[in-house]
């Protein structure tokens, strides 16, 4: 996976369950932070509080916050209800693991930079940290 750090996102364009329209085209020039989970995954439900607070953290700034789950889009607010998930989130993007090379496992989250360059891959280990870390290199 850190192999990709330095490459170029691929483009992408969908509505989140809310009905919003998000593409990387339209991005551009805001740092974006990618998460990958689904509601039955352990991990992805624990780091929900450490996404959050990045949220809360960066509301107001450059900073766009997506999350491409899995799960058909009922399960997907049924996940943000339950845990109070605060990024915009995809249901049941195409071939997610594929045009996002996601080949460890899930969760699994991603900083791109202002230029649609990827610049930090990791999963849930100490995920605010290193997030923050990377959005401050990049500010």
């Amino acid at each position: 996976m850190q192999r990709l750090v330095g490459c170029k996102l691929p483009n992408f364009e969908s509505k989140t369950i809310t009905g919003k329209s998000l593409s990387l085209k339209k991005l551009i020039g805001k740092v974006i932070v990618l998460n990958f989970s689904f509601a039955t995954c352990v991990r992805c439900v624990e780091e929900v509080p450490a996404l959050n607070k990045l949220v809360d953290e960066y509301t107001g700034k450059d900073v766009v916050f997506i999350s491409f789950s899995r799960d058909m889009k009922p399960e997907a607010k049924e996940f943000v209800k339950n845990t109070g998930f605060k990024y915009n989130v995809i249901a049941n993007y195409p071939n997610a693991e594929l045009t996002f090379c996601i080949i460890r496992g899930w969760p699994m989250n991603m900083v791109i930079d202002k230029n649609g360059i990827l610049r930090l891959v990791c999963n849930s280990r100490d995920v605010y940290n290193k997030i923050k870390q990377a959005i401050e290199i990049i500010f």
